[in-house]
């Protein structure tokens, strides 16, 4: 079985191509590189130095440095045109997207533009796949695209992303308070999560007959860190995962979640960290 793992991250994108036909996991190719957003934000702010408008079309990606440089490059007095689904990565309400000065047209993009395009794509097989024949990988014969992406979701009115967020994890918890259930095969992801969808597309369309499974980055870790011989069977157990944009600590109980927080890694300390847990 062959398995191409990404987790991306607000930092980093996280790759592991596993294959059983290997010695062992340690043999398998592992790469860290800088997350999408990142990647994107230097673009924008490139534009914003050069003083040019900005059209933005693609996937629904992570935000994050990426949000912010567009909106300093509005702040500057440029312009930013995007498409509704590459603007759903700015916000999941497309109000508050044309509420920063962003302007939504059509796919085809604006009239008589003139300035630099961005396409959005955060799951970019084409190019891992490019990079990693020059060692004789082939993603050809891949059975599973695993994708960890964080979606806050498309919140209702009156509610805030973060609220909209822990709503949602409350519910999956009293449903199956399992880790693995915060994971979503291709056509079983909530209308609500368009990133996840997004990545999902982003894989069909460049290895249309692979097996796409989505999760969320920060349950992901906490499963991560229960496959470790070290804790196997070991409980009750405080895992965290200390991202560069998000936190998560849960406490697990027989292999279950019996609590759970999550918190902006930017506003913790040592000390406010040891105050939570």
């Amino acid at each position: 079985m062959k398995i191409l793992a990404i987790d991306i991250g607000a930092g980093t994108e996280d790759i592991l191509l596993y294959d059983d036909t290997k010695r062992s996991v340690e043999n398998c190719i592992k790469m860290v590189l800088p997350s999408p957003c990142q990647v994107f934000a230097a673009q924008v702010k490139t534009a914003t130095r050069h003083l040019q408008d900005l059209f933005v079309s693609g996937d629904t990606v992570g935000g994050g440095p990426f949000s912010h440089a567009l909106k300093r490059h509005v702040e500057a007095g440029l312009r930013v045109y995007m498409t509704e689904n590459a603007a759903y990565t700015v916000r999941n309400s497309l109000d508050q997207v044309k509420s920063l000065g962003i302007e939504l047209v059509p796919d085809s993009g604006p009239k008589n533009f003139e300035g630099e395009t961005i396409v959005l794509e955060e799951v970019n097989l084409e190019k891992l796949h490019n990079f990693l024949k020059f060692f004789g990988e082939s993603f050809l014969d891949i059975d599973f695209v695993a994708v960890a992406v964080q979606d806050h979701g498309v919140f209702p009115e009156g509610m805030s992303n973060r609220q909209f967020r822990i709503n949602k994890i409350r519910e999956m918890l009293k449903n199956n308070p399992k880790p693995e259930a915060f994971a979503f095969k291709e056509n079983e992801i909530p209308s609500y999560y368009p990133r996840m969808k997004s990545a999902v597309r982003a894989s069909k369309r460049q290895l249309p007959n692979v097996k796409v499974l989505v999760m969320d980055t920060s349950p992901d870790a906490i499963l991560g860190c229960l496959m470790d011989p070290a804790v196997e069977d070991v409980y009750p157990i405080l895992v965290v995962n200390v991202g560069n944009g998000h936190t998560m600590a849960a406490i697990i109980s027989n292999g279950e979640i019996t609590a759970v927080l999550e918190h902006h890694t930017r506003l913790l300390d040592s000390q406010k960290m040891e105050k939570l847990l």
